[in-house]
């Protein structure tokens, strides 16, 4: 067999190989967009009911809650062998599809005090924690008691906007349960006296039910509940009262963000897919072309009354070498230049220069949290470093990392990351359109392309052609993986990004003896920010703490509030890069808490809380 035989046969194998896993894909994809509903339990006697349901909850400073959940279950003269609980181990969060926020449930003991088989199996299933109560060589009839007790963390949201209180907002009784309840009662204690208690009812939870709070307690009832009607509980606190129970996200997985381009699935699907990805590309080519200053060197502009001829950037410019930043842009404008992103560097690397500038001085604690302490400058602000000042300073002229973590801070990122795509824009006209327009647009045809594809399949399957509707789905993600690519920069645009990219090059090549120093300025503060944005700050930190090793440098951090003595054998790198990390966790924290699993507002509007979950009989 000659070798053009052999690589004919290897390629019709890949191909069937390629083939095989997309159309398991495919078929993964529709399984999961009809089997993503939980099966149901067997079916529940019409006579079957819970006639107490009582919950006992004991709400500890650090949010965990101990909870006793009492039941008497009537299965009336249709045996059956006891209850069978779910508790939910994540959430999702009102308005972002790309998290969950998680419960941590551990069951304790269960027992029954009428003297029914109390044996528990427990099984975790779709972020749910089950649990089976009882014996199935035993069965009952009548009313059997069982009591339940678990710990869950996750049910109280500190410092809510819509209250100014830390709420504990529980749906005390899930959508879930499959039997009509009789009447639900609660009672919840926590570490503090209670300001404010409410109960709501009903498939909106929007039925106000009875609720009264007495010093550190408050009781709740509800009676007469049908199967799947659910009740949520508030109680609020001060403001305070709980100390790292601020709510936990995890990355939640769907087809939306689980199919991003990667050389493998790249590679296989463009043997099969070659005419959609194509498309794409020449879309790309065609609509994503930067502008640029045709017969000038890339990074300059036309001299003042000199006309320039505009057209589109004929690939890659040159880098070239620049020893300072371009004039006039701040590090969250170059950062959103660089990748047609607002991102929560750029928000960080905004916070510094305003420090660098003398708007605020960032002090240390200790190793994790930092506090910012408002400055009087007479230096110009512009209008989104304005909007940051306000945000962080808005209850006071100091503030810490770790309470930007809470709520109320919830808009200081997406206002700064608004007020810098407005800027590029609008202002400084280095995009034609906003990119996140743009985005969004490329976004939403991909998932229609996606769809389309899914549905062809299905159609198409029943011939024996399913296959072809893969051509869609890989093209849909094939243009939401390549989104940012079909903004533009203007000629404007170009011009400063040569600029940034060829600062870039500086920050990341120059040694300690190649370092240029400017009369006046703290070369290492000043381009700080820069550095961050560009992800080298550990080692431009690094560079001058070796220079003031060699007595070549003399620090000037008039903005950063600890004496250089305080850093362990100067450890400057190990400093700035603790205070990236701090400050990029307390802007990454600040964006979740934007969003909750009730919208961001108060419990006590009602429209359900956290938990819930549900059960019946087996």
């Amino acid at each position: 067999m000659n070798p053009r035989q052999t690589r004919r046969r290897r390629a019709r194998r890949l191909s069937r190989l390629v083939g095989v896993s997309l159309a398991t894909l495919l078929l993964s994809l529709v399984s999961a967009a009809f089997l993503a509903t939980p099966a149901s339990a067997d079916d529940t006697p019409d006579s079957w009911r819970i006639t107490r349901y009582d919950v006992d909850a004991q709400v500890a400073s650090d949010g965990t809650t101990r909870v006793r959940l009492d039941l008497d279950f009537d299965f009336a003269g249709d045996e059956g062998h006891g209850p069978h609980l779910w508790f939910p181990e994540r959430q999702r969060v009102e308005g972002n599809p790309d998290l969950w926020r998680t419960l941590d449930v551990t069951l304790g003991q269960v027992s029954s005090p009428s003297g029914a088989a109390a044996d528990v199996k427990i099984d975790h299933d779709d972020g749910n924690l089950k649990v089976r109560i009882g014996n199935e060589n035993r069965q009952y009839t009548g009313v059997q008691q069982y009591r339940i007790e678990y710990t869950v963390r996750g049910l109280v949201a500190p410092r809510v906007a819509g209250s100014g209180l830390d709420e504990f907002n529980d749906n005390v009784v899930g959508p879930g349960w499959e039997v009509p309840i009789s009447g639900a009662t609660a009672t919840v204690t926590g570490p503090a006296d209670i300001q404010r208690a409410a109960c709501f009812r009903g498939e909106r939870y929007d039925t106000p039910c009875a609720a009264s709070e007495n010093g550190r307690s408050a009781v709740f009832s509800a009676p007469g509940l049908a199967a799947h009607e659910p009740v949520q509980i508030v109680a609020g606190f001060p403001a305070g009262t709980f100390v790292g129970a601020e709510p936990q996200f995890t990355k939640r997985y769907h087809p939306g963000n689980m199919f991003p381009l990667t050389p493998v699935t790249g590679g296989a699907t463009a043997l099969l897919m070659a005419l959609g990805v194509g498309g794409v590309a020449l879309a790309v080519r065609r609509a994503g072309r930067d502008q640029a200053y045709l017969g000038l060197t890339p990074g300059l502009r036309p001299a003042s009354g000199q006309d320039a001829l505009v057209g589109d950037a004929d690939g890659a410019a040159p880098v070239a070498v620049q020893f300072t930043p371009p004039a006039g842009a701040t590090p969250g404008e170059v950062g959103v230049l660089q990748d047609a992103t607002a991102d929560n560097e750029d928000v960080t690397a905004t916070v510094i220069d305003l420090a660098v500038r003398g708007h605020l001085r960032i002090t240390p604690e200790d190793d994790e949290v930092w506090r910012f302490t408002r400055l009087d400058s007479a230096e110009p602000r512009l209008a989104y470093e304005q909007a940051v000042l306000d945000q962080l300073f808005w209850q006071g002229d100091e503030v810490t990392t770790e309470e930007l973590q809470g709520g109320d801070y919830a808009q200081l990122v997406p206002e700064t990351r608004d007020g810098l795509m407005k800027r590029t824009t609008d202002e400084l006209h280095w995009f034609t359109r906003n990119p996140v327009a743009v985005r969004a647009g490329a976004i939403a045809v991909g998932v229609g392309l996606v769809v389309v594809g899914v549905l062809a399949g299905l159609a198409l399957s029943m011939v024996g052609w399913g296959l072809l509707g893969l051509a869609g789905i890989v093209a849909g993600i094939a243009v939401i993986a390549v989104c940012n690519r079909f903004g533009r920069r203007t000629a404007e645009g170009s011009a400063v990004l040569a600029e940034s990219k060829g600062f870039e090059l500086y920050l990341r090549t120059a040694e300690a003896d190649q370092i240029r120093f400017e009369e006046g300025i703290d070369v290492f503060s000043r381009y700080l920010p820069y550095a961050i944005v560009f992800g080298v700050a550990e080692r431009w930190s690094a560079i001058f703490e070796e220079l003031a090793r060699q007595g070549r440098y003399e620090p000037d951090l008039g903005w950063y509030g600890s004496p250089v003595g305080t850093f362990t054998g100067w450890g400057l790198a190990g400093a700035m890069g603790g205070l990236g990390d701090s400050i990029g966790g307390a802007v990454s924290a600040s964006a979740q808490a934007s969003t909750s699993a009730t919208g961001g507002g108060s419990g006590f509007g009602g429209g359900g809380g956290f938990g819930g979950g549900g059960g019946g009989g087996w």
